[in-house]
């Protein structure tokens, strides 16, 4: 995906709502209502990025035929990066 889609300010927009959240996933509701101005690649690029750094569960982004796409139910925080430590 294009790097232009990684932006830090929705990186910590995604972040601080799974952080309200935790220990559970966000709902669907909750999702839409935080990210509906963002594109799926832009979130599921953002996602990536953050699976990339340990924050978020591996399990939350998926590909079929190349294309990404986001499980709202393993969007999930995990603390692997700071267990790591």
């Amino acid at each position: 995906m294009d790097k232009k889609l990684l932006t830090e300010n929705i990186q910590r927009e995604i972040l601080t709502a799974l952080a309200i959240a935790y220990p559970d996933p966000l709902t669907s509701r909750q999702y839409f209502s935080a990210f509906a101005e963002y594109s799926e690649p832009v979130m599921a690029e953002n996602v990536n990025a953050l699976i990339r750094r340990g924050l978020v569960k591996k399990m939350a982004i998926r590909s079929c035929d190349g294309v990404h796409f986001l499980r709202l139910a393993e969007l999930i925080l995990t603390f692997k990066q700071l267990q790591d430590v």
